[in-house]
């Protein structure tokens, strides 16, 4: 299914833009309605071609300059080591079809770990023009103990293993344009966003100023109600200066943000002056 309009290619490219067309595997109700197995497309040479040309063919119609790949579904612990090839090659196709195309062909992933080897970060070293770091979501992975969505040795860390398989000219880091708002009550955690440009209001509303958190490089606050412990990791211009600081000592290729609209205007001077650096 496709959501692309030509006409928002155009308008773009008049503004001095390049529009990259996202590819993913999570957004269309009707692929899990009808029962479609992603890995058993990617399972089949056939299957994986036609969806290479597809794609390939309408992002020439549209006038793209590059195709994003943003497939996040986890494979099933039995398919594991069959995806982990499939998914290689699948990449090693559509870099191919990208080539030939001249699309730049780019690649979403999150922070290196054991449970997401099947994305071969090694394979898209080699053919991807750029492989992208979603940094952040950490939380996702603190075992139940409040956390921060992208603490400054979260995002380090993930550059740093990324690195490890990836030359350092084709890396790209993403950073967030939301914090992670902590509620604990009787031991369980439960966790909502708080994107940037909210910060200010809901700290005024709750009655917080925050603090800097020296380990996190973050502002967080904390304060309980009605029983609740609350904790705060919020990015703010200072936490995001603390990002691209750490990029650019690591020469990097680039910054990319989730999401656009979620920022405060000061952001684009800290994110303007990484990119000028």
């Amino acid at each position: 299914e496709s959501f692309a309009s030509k006409s928002y290619v155009d308008r773009a490219h008049a503004l001095g833009l390049e529009v990259w067309g996202v590819l993913d595997d999570f957004n269309y109700d009707n692929v899990h309605d009808a029962g479609i197995d992603v890995s058993a497309v990617l399972a089949s040479t056939t299957k994986r071609l036609h969806l290479i040309e597809s794609i390939t063919e309408l992002a020439v119609a549209l006038g793209l300059d590059g195709i994003n790949l943003d497939f996040e579904a986890q494979p099933s612990q039995e398919r594991y080591q069959d995806y982990k090839q499939d998914f290689g090659q699948f990449v090693r196709e559509m870099s191919v079809a990208c080539r030939l195309n001249n699309l730049t062909f780019s690649i979403d992933n999150p922070v290196p770990n054991s449970n997401n080897t099947y994305l071969r970060r090694d394979v898209q070293g080699k053919v991807a023009d750029y492989v992208i770091i979603m940094g952040y979501d950490e939380h996702l992975s603190s075992n139940g103990k409040a956390s921060s969505a992208a603490s400054i040795n979260f995002v380090s860390k993930g550059i740093d293993d990324t690195l490890k398989l990836v030359p350092k000219e084709k890396v790209v880091n993403g950073i967030p344009f939301y914090g992670m708002l902590s509620k604990t009550k009787d031991a369980e955690v439960t966790y909502s966003d708080l994107i940037v440009k909210n910060v200010q209001d809901f700290l005024d509303r709750v009655g917080q100023t925050g603090t800097w958190d020296e380990e996190a490089q973050q502002l967080y606050a904390e304060w309980s109600s009605g029983g609740v412990k609350y904790q705060l990791w919020a990015e703010t211009k200072e936490s995001i200066l603390v990002k691209l600081n750490v990029m650019r000592a690591k020469e990097i290729a680039g910054v990319a943000v989730w999401c656009l609209g979620c920022e405060t205007p000061d952001v684009w001077e800290a994110i303007s002056a990484y990119l000028n650096s």
